[in-house]
């Protein structure tokens, strides 16, 4: 094949952050500069080789304010070129595989790319860091190596070996022709949550989820407030809650004023250039974050007494009526036993002596109750109230099958809290029942309970900004439920605990496929599910269960619920505007036949094939029979009536990191269809084989492609035998017009200290496109299910081995056209 050339350099930051002013897209990755009205011409000028690349600088005298230069901070030692704006016409980078280190392989997916293609690679100075609104600074020279694939979807390039850690950016080129600054190991928000959910108090914290968040060495990431064009306040580091720079918690300055800011995100390296903006997006664009003093909690206080009634029933009708306008329930320790549900009105804190020392039960179930603890409706609204929970423990009975705690319909901005709570269902006969219950509600913190039920934690839909942490998940059917139209989780130090036994909880009597974990984009409308389900932090939580049996291979965590309201070409792509070539699906009532409506704003419209292939947008308004849709900004690269696109829930930025899975044998990605992340992880059990299925192509009405899938840094610590294996269903072509599904999957660091260690990666009767294998230690590489060899394009396996230090099976014979093998 030909290769085209790579060109590098070592650099101080040139390209403005762009301020208050920058665009801002969760669509497309923030990989590449915003412009520099004071670029200067030339920026491409020099080349040299590897070894004029500078060192690394400890102490070194700076121009910031006389500070000398932390150790582990590189400094190169000349810089006499531009990064520039690049040119009309250009390269355009979509998304990069991040985050990497040297001797790693990137890929870069993109448009108006191809053979001859040429690049240029920069690794940005770590020092001064400066501010987001800081002016940019010239590069080095560029230093040429070689691209190892270079397609009309994509290109891939290794960081040299030789180089330090730190945030890089590239610039491809096509002729004449060039690309923006594309950056890579710059940190990425997905998502952000503060310590009131959907805003931060003065004084307060805000999670931050993504992408290279934490580059290791030099400074710690530092986060900043932007408004008016100037930098209001510096968020120092409060927390690192990941390995790898996936999750941060910054502290809140207590002066903040209250308002809307840009926020801007720093891991240390990459100096005044290093600077990511936050954007993110629900059912509409998310550009900004909020600070907002907590609003005081309603001072009326009751205590539970005697006085108040006959029984426990009565005396807790009178307290509550007594918190009308809501307050404090303080509940002495002892025993409680109910019949009827507790309605608590909006604002009310119930607060006991403690889990183990006011326990509230209703041994018999109230009849034709769906929930035994909710808000009471608010007159003339459609809410309920909203209320918290703290120091207790609620039981039901075993012919209970509902909900035990209900948060739901809550006005928007309500926040509310369950902490040190315990809530537990005896199983029996009630496998429906659950533990906790969120629906269209958001901003509740669950931290240092218990929940134990069939279905411990269920978020139906409608529910975000959710915190759930240090709490024991105790399940027989589901230790985690998440589903349509809900995002911005942080699940953290949690001990997930399966109960019972297969036969006893009933997976072989009633139709349970994984009994686990499960995120699915299911009820955003009861008849139609999405438009979303995105934006998790799952990290450090550890699994484990009661019985020695053998486990069920089915048993883990899994994704579902992908689905389309349009998968085919379009007619034109004028700006923000898409004309289809056919109609969104329509529904019918299953009982009346009436047509049904359904608003799917916060969907995404993915470019599948053809012209544009590679992009996505995030879509402002979608319903039933329509043709026109309106999506929040303009593709880069324009479509034409070859693009093949699916209208499509957004069902991915997953971030499973750090945690222990010792009980699951399936950590499956089924039909997601963007940005997932399985990293840092320790995983296998003893006897058992680990299946990790990355499922791509047709499900329900739509065809999911599951970009942007990485596994990357894990441990199988357990176990006889571990499958990786990323492929397009068979049956996906029978009903694709394209060539291309599946694509941009990337395995790095795979192996196994135990048991058998394979790797699969297959495009049934289609093309799987822009992945990688890397630095992997494996028995086995399959690239077909079947006799038929499927097709490959800009694929790249890279030193791959046995254990033993031999080609793998797989890898010892013919190659497929489109797949690159390197040492």
């Amino acid at each position: 094949m030909t290769k085209s050339k790579l060109i590098f350099a070592l650099a101080l930051p040139l390209a403005a952050c762009g301020g208050d002013d920058a665009p801002v897209s969760d669509t497309g990755s923030d990989v590449t500069a915003e412009s520099s009205a004071d670029e200067a011409e030339g920026s491409s000028s020099g080349e040299s080789s590897d070894d004029d690349v500078g060192e690394s600088a400890t102490e070194t005298s700076s121009d910031d304010g006389g500070e000398s230069v932390p150790e582990d901070c590189f400094v190169p030692e000349d810089a006499p070129a531009e990064l520039g704006e690049g040119s009309e016409g250009g390269p355009v980078a979509y998304w990069v595989s991040q985050p990497v280190l040297p001797d790693d392989t990137v890929i870069v997916t993109g448009g108006r790319m191809g053979e001859g293609l040429d690049a240029a690679l920069v690794q940005l100075s770590d020092w001064p860091r400066g501010d987001p609104l800081d002016a940019a600074a010239p590069v080095p020279a560029w230093t040429s190596v070689e691209l190892p694939t270079a397609t009309e979807r994509s290109a891939s390039f290794t960081v040299p070996a030789d180089w330090g850690e730190g945030v890089y950016a590239a610039r491809l080129s096509m002729g004449d022709a060039s690309s923006e600054a594309i950056f890579v190991n710059r940190p990425e928000v997905w998502f952000v949550r503060g310590d009131r959910g959907e805003s931060a108090t003065p004084g307060g914290v805000f999670t931050v989820a993504g992408t290279s968040l934490d580059a290791g060495g030099c400074l710690d990431p530092l986060a900043a407030l932007v408004a008016d064009g100037e930098v209001v306040a510096e968020l120092p580091l409060a927390e690192r809650l990941t390995t790898g720079g996936y999750g941060l918690v910054f502290d809140v300055p207590e002066d903040v004023p209250e308002g809307e800011y840009a926020l801007y995100v720093h891991n240390g390296r990459g100096g005044t250039n290093g600077w990511s903006r936050y954007a993110s997006f629900d059912s509409a664009p998310i550009e900004t974050v909020t600070i907002a003093a907590a609003p005081a909690w309603p001072q009326t206080t009751v205590v539970l007494e005697d006085s108040l009634g006959e029984t426990d029933d009565e005396r807790f009708a009178a307290a509550l009526e007594l918190l009308a306008e809501g307050g404090t329930l303080e509940i002495p320790a002892g025993s409680y036993e109910l019949s009827a549900p507790l309605e608590l009105p909006d604002d009310t804190l119930l607060v006991g002596a403690g889990m183990d020392q006011t326990t509230i039960r209703w041994p018999v179930a109230p009849l034709d109750e769906q929930s035994l603890v909710r808000g009471a409706t608010i007159p003339n609204t459609s809410y309920r109230g909203n209320f918290s929970l703290e120091d207790l423990s609620l039981e039901a009975g075993t012919d209970f099958a509902n909900r035990v705690v209900s948060r739901e319909a809550t006005e928007p901005g309500a926040v509310g809290w369950l902490r040190g709570v315990r809530i537990a269902v005896d199983f029996g006969e009630a496998w429906g029942a659950m533990a906790l219950f969120l629906r269209n509600t958001s901003n509740i913190e669950i931290s240092d309970c218990e929940l134990e039920a069939a279905i411990s934690f269920f978020a139906r839909e409608g529910v975000h900004y959710v915190a759930l942490t240090g709490t024991a998940l105790n399940w027989y059917w589901a230790s985690y439920h998440m589903s349509g139209r809900s995002h911005a989780f942080v699940v953290h130090d949690n001990e997930v605990h399966q109960l019972g036994t297969a036969e006893g909880n009933g997976w072989v009597t009633e139709p349970n496929p994984n009994p686990g974990a499960w995120f699915t984009t299911f009820n955003g409308d009861w008849y139609q599910g999405g438009p979303y389900t995105r934006d998790v932090l799952w990290v450090g939580n550890h699994s484990s269960r009661d019985t020695d049996e053998p486990q069920k291979a089915y048993v883990g965590q899994t994704s579902d619920g992908g689905d389309a309201i349009f998968t085919g070409h379009v007619v034109s792509a004028a700006g923000t505007t898409i004309e289809l070539d056919g109609a969104t699906v329509q529904k019918y009532h299953p009982s009346t036949d009436e047509p049904l409506d359904y608003d799917w704003a916060g969907c995404m419209i993915q470019v599948l094939d053809g012209a544009g292939a590679g992009q996505w947008r995030l879509v402002l308004d979608a319903g039933p029979s329509e043709s026109t849709l309106e999506i929040e900004r303009a593709f880069d690269v324009a479509l034409d009536e070859t693009s093949i696109v699916s209208v499509i829930n957004f069902q991915g930025r997953f971030l499973f990191v750090d945690n222990d899975f010792d009980n699951e044998p399936l950590l499956q990605e089924y039909f997601v269809t963007m940005d997932s992340i399985l990293a840092d992880n320790r995983m296998g059990m003893d006897g058992h084989t680990l299946n990790l299925p990355a499922w791509t192509g047709l499900h329900y009405d739509g065809f999911a492609p599951a970009w942007h899938y990485q596994v990357l840094d894990n441990e199988v610590q357990a176990g006889n035998a571990t499958s990786f294996n990323s492929f397009t269903t068979t049956s996906s072509a029978d009903s694709f017009e394209g060539e291309v599904l599946g694509a941009a999957h990337v395995y790095r660091r795979v192996s196994c200290d135990v048991g058998t260690c394979n790797l699969y990666l297959r495009g049934g009767n289609l093309t799987f496109a822009d992945s990688l294998v890397e630095h992997a230690r494996i028995d086995e590489f399959r690239f077909k299910s079947g006799e038929e060899m499927p097709g490959f394009t800009g694929v790249v396996i890279r030193d791959v081995e046995t254990p033993e230090g031999q080609t793998p099976p797989g890898l010892d014979g013919d190659i497929p056209a489109g797949v690159v093998v390197l040492e």
